[in-house]
């Protein structure tokens, strides 16, 4: 529903009912033209994806990682790597794992001492 949100706010749309009329509307439209659907191109579908990641995606963001620390730029690029190859839960799973062992190298170079 990304991107039917995306088609709604780019449009002017306000309210929740403008969500739940794209949503009736497109489930209408899968099931009165389920066959139709089915003699679309997987190539069409990949394009209309693309298109969707595109517009939806915050380009601007990338300058971020020549900012944030090198260890969780790893953490980043391992869960989207990860989600690609595997799937969501499992690159959670790395992120997780990682940013963690990344937290505890990090603990382990500080010494603290206090003295009475």
């Amino acid at each position: 529903m990304i991107g039917q949100t995306q088609v709604n706010v780019q449009s002017g749309a306000s309210s929740r009912l403008a969500g739940v009329a794209m949503a009736v509307i497109l489930g209408l439209g899968i099931v009165a033209g389920a066959p139709l659907l089915g003699q679309v191109p997987i190539a069409a579908l990949v394009g209309i994806m693309f298109v969707v990641c595109e517009s939806t995606f915050a380009w601007s963001s990338l300058r971020i990682l020549r900012k944030i620390p090198r260890a969780d730029a790893a953490v980043i690029a391992v869960v989207a790597l990860v989600t690609v190859v595997q799937d969501l839960a499992v690159a959670v799973v790395a992120g997780t794992v990682m940013s963690a062992l990344t937290f505890a190298w990090k603990q382990s170079q500080v010494i603290r001492a206090d003295t009475e």
